[in-house]
C-alpha cells in the first residue's frame, strides 16, 4: 500500500530535509522546555555549594502533607532565605508531632535548618529515586526536628 501526495513526490530533496529538520526542532523544543523545569539554575535558587550552614526558611507547603512512621513529609515551595527573596521546590522531612500532624495544604511555615544535597542511588537497575527528584525539579532535603 503507497500514498502518493503530489505536493511530496514532485520534490524528494523537500520531503528528506523536512524530516530530519522537524526531528531535530522537535527535540530541541522538548530539550529546552525540560531545562525551564529546573530552577537550580536560576541564581535566586535558595541553596548553593558554600551554604551547608543552617539558615532560616519561609516556606508554602505544595502537596498535602504525608505521614510517615515517624516524619511527616512534605513538598514545599521555598520563597525567602534569611532577608533575601528566593525559589526552589524541597521536601522537608519534619518529626511527627501535633504541630507537624496539623498542616495541611497551602499552609506558610518558617523552618530553620541545613540543606543537603539528595544522595545518589547506587543500586544499578534499581529505581533511581534522586533522579526522579531531580525531574520534578527537587535537589536538596533536609530533616528538621
Amino acid at each position: 500500500l503507497s500514498i502518493s501526495l503530489p505536493i511530496f513526490s514532485k520534490n524528494r530533496f523537500a520531503v528528506a530535509a523536512f524530516i530530519p529538520l522537524a526531528i531535530f526542532t522537535f527535540l530541541g523544543i522538548g530539550g529546552y522546555l525540560g531545562g525551564l523545569n529546573d530552577s537550580s539554575d536560576s541564581p535566586n535558587y535558595f541553596w548553593d555549594e558554600a551554604s551547608y550552614e543552617a539558615s532560616n526558611f519561609a516556606c508554602k507547603i505544595l502537596e498535602p502533607p504525608q505521614e510517615k512512621e515517624r516524619s511527616v513529609k512534605c513538598v514545599v515551595q521555598i520563597f525567602q532565605k534569611e532577608e533575601q527573596f528566593v525559589q526552589g521546590k524541597t521536601l522537608l522531612y519534619l518529626q511527627k508531632d501535633s504541630a507537624s500532624l496539623g498542616l495541611n495544604y497551602g499552609d506558610i511555615i518558617y523552618v530553620n535548618g541545613r540543606f543537603n544535597p539528595i544522595n545518589q542511588n547506587n543500586n544499578p537497575k534499581e529505581f533511581n529515586y534522586n533522579r526522579y527528584l531531580r525531574i520534578n525539579d527537587i535537589n536538596q532535603q533536609p530533616y528538621l526536628k
